[in-house]
């Protein structure tokens, strides 16, 4: 629920002006409210401020900080959720989802839910009105919009013709204005192509044969070691040697 339905709301119960630190301790103690910010006494403050610049508005201050409901605006007898419901929607003259339904009511007074989901009560009442009454004056448009029989059927249909109609002449204006594909700049011809002489085919000249070198083996002679030959000296010293034996 808005501030602005929730000071309607205490403002209407209490039949008396109030602060605002009192309209948002009212509030949050019946759980209207889930503020936000630190200072839920300031934004309501703003909240009623702007909405009693509008000449219709229901608020008027008394005050500063404190606020009360305009004396034409409080009703003795708050009207059920089926009431209030007709009347909004037979001010409006026009389908409305359940939760602007519930929204004007507050707003003007005719109801004083006590929930936290007003909205929903008052779908359930409308949609319990329309399954037990056979002289229901309401008719479901589509899901959570609700309108009056005794609207004619163009009315009443307003919100599924104003879909379609909405989503043909997209069709429409794709088919009537097609992209334009660039033209793409004509090839040059070209030019034909002459024919070459027919050449001679080239005489390959034949590939010299490689000689075979005929590999001659030779034997494999052992290399003996030079024999040493003896010098006088020593063949003098061996001489002496084998006499002395």
């Amino acid at each position: 629920m808005t501030y602005l339905e929730a000071a309607h709301l205490i403002l209407a119960e209490a039949r008396k002006a109030l602060t605002e630190a009192e309209i948002v301790s009212r509030a949050l103690r019946k759980g209207l409210i889930s503020p936000r910010t630190r200072q839920p006494e300031r934004s309501i403050g703003v909240v009623l401020k702007r909405a009693s610049q509008n000449p219709v508005s229901s608020f008027e201050q008394t005050a500063p900080h404190t606020w009360q409901l305009k004396p034409s605006k409080i009703l003795e007898h708050p009207m059920s959720m089926r009431e209030a419901a007709l009347k909004v929607l037979t001010l409006a003259g026009k389908p409305l989802h359940y939760q602007e339904i519930t929204r004007r009511a507050i707003r003007a007074g005719l109801i004083r839910p006590e929930g936290k989901t007003p909205a929903y009560t008052l779908r359930a009442r409308v949609g319990d009105d329309m399954q037990r009454n056979e002289d229901s004056p309401f008719e479901r448009v589509s899901d959570g919009t609700y309108g009056l029989k005794v609207w004619p059927k163009d009315l009443r249909k307003a919100k599924r013709a104003t879909k379609k109609k909405a989503a043909k002449p997209v069709a429409r204006i794709a088919k009537a204005q097609p992209v334009a594909k660039p033209v793409k700049p004509a090839k040059p011809a070209k030019a034909p192509k002459i024919a070459k002489a027919e050449a001679q085919p080239a005489v390959r000249k034949p590939r010299a044969k490689r000689q075979a070198i005929a590999e001659v083996s030779q034997p494999v002679v052992a290399m003996k070691r030079p024999a040493k030959v003896a010098d006088q000296g020593s063949l003098e010293r061996l001489a002496r040697l084998k006499a002395a034996h």
